[in-house]
């Protein structure tokens, strides 16, 4: 897996608290298969993903907190890609943010 993202990600989750949970966080199903979060810049969607990961999330599943918008993605892999090669080191939770950022999100998302 990158370092790069992971080392961002650690940097993320050092920032991240639970003195404050948004009031959509327990409406979410968290287990589904796949969970989409929209909504206005600064609503605290990035923050929810991080608690969640953080907090509430089996360290044994290596979660993952991508953004489409890492220096990353601008050209040396692809979201499949990157996907394909965390799922073989045994990652099972993914948390992709910005994922609209990416050209062709929908059709990695729906591969994937």
């Amino acid at each position: 897996m990158n370092k790069n993202l992971q080392d961002y990600q650690i940097t993320l989750i050092k920032q991240v608290n639970n003195k404050f949970y948004r009031s959509i966080y327990d409406r979410i199903d968290w287990n589904s298969r796949m969970i989409g979060l929209k909504g206005p810049r600064g609503a605290g969607k990035t923050t929810l993903m991080l608690q969640h990961l953080k907090y509430h999330t089996d360290k044994e599943k290596n979660p993952l907190y991508i953004t489409m918008d890492h220096p990353y993605f601008y050209k040396q892999a692809s979201l499949f890609e990157t996907v394909q090669e965390y799922y073989q080191y045994g990652g099972r939770y993914l948390f992709i943010d910005e994922v609209h950022k990416y050209e062709h999100w929908s059709r990695e998302l729906k591969v994937i």
